[in-house]
């Protein structure tokens, strides 16, 4: 009888350190799986996200030649993002507010060039995207050691804090033009624009840069907002889209 009790208690106490420890591996994965979206997290401590958030410009205005907004139909693509045309022969690229480095991609597209896309975590749910970038600070390239792709598919990339104004990349432009790409999404909103008979192809496409894509430059307080405006000019002399930047 004893015997039968001590086995018993014996596996009573199997069974609960068995849910002790199932318990701690369950906490110490959910610990770091925090731990880790914490690490691509800028702080809104002090700010006001009802305000515009951006605060440099990704490159020297005297540098800018034309900046095409987004909502262009490009080769059967619809670009949410801007285009910035530049002037000198390359440009330094910014953080135009405080970001933390999430994904990009190493490329090669029809010109055989290689470039990077890099997409940054910045406060009050906005996202930053940099595309056609040709020399990334070594923080970021080293994080793509292996060739290039043929497509822009993102990997999760080491989480790199950039603060405004720091220098991400160096850019020559996509190997056809001196041009890169700016686009900005806001993670808070779900976009109208999409939803408009004209994109209707992409209205059910869950991709960050249809449902949430917003104007780069209204992120701007008004001084710099008008700036940037006042350099907007059009792709191959089509009508400029004034789906996402109204004056």
């Amino acid at each position: 009888m004893q015997s039968n009790q001590y086995g018993i208690i014996n596996l009573l106490l199997i069974i609960v350190a068995t849910f002790l420890i199932a318990g701690f591996v369950v906490f110490r994965i959910q610990s770091s799986t925090t731990n880790n979206e914490a690490l691509y997290t800028v702080s809104e401590e002090g700010r006001d996200c009802s305000e515009p958030q951006l605060t440099t410009e990704v490159i020297d205005f005297a540098d800018i030649e034309r900046i095409a907004p987004p909502g262009y139909i490009i080769g059967g693509h619809f670009k949410t993002h801007s285009y910035i045309n530049f002037l000198p022969t390359t440009v330094d690229v910014r953080a135009p507010v405080t970001m933390v480095l999430t994904q990009g991609a190493k490329y090669t597209q029809e010109n055989d060039k290689v470039q990077y896309t890099v997409q940054f975590n910045g406060p009050c749910d906005l996202v930053i995207m940099f595309d056609h970038l040709s020399n990334p600070v070594d923080s970021i390239a080293r994080q793509f050691s292996e060739p290039p792709q043929t497509d822009t598919k993102s990997k999760q990339l080491e989480p790199i804090r950039f603060e405004v104004g720091e220098v991400v990349a160096t850019t020559d432009g996509n190997g056809l033009q001196r041009q890169f790409d700016f686009g900005v999404y806001d993670l808070s909103i779900k976009s109208e624009v999409v939803k408009l008979p004209e994109f209707s192809q992409w209205s059910d496409d869950p991709s960050l840069k249809y449902q949430h894509a917003v104007c780069p430059y209204d992120q701007y307080a008004p001084v710099k907002r008008i700036k940037h405006y006042d350099l907007f000019g059009s792709v191959n002399s089509e009508p400029m889209p004034k789906y996402y930047c109204q004056r």
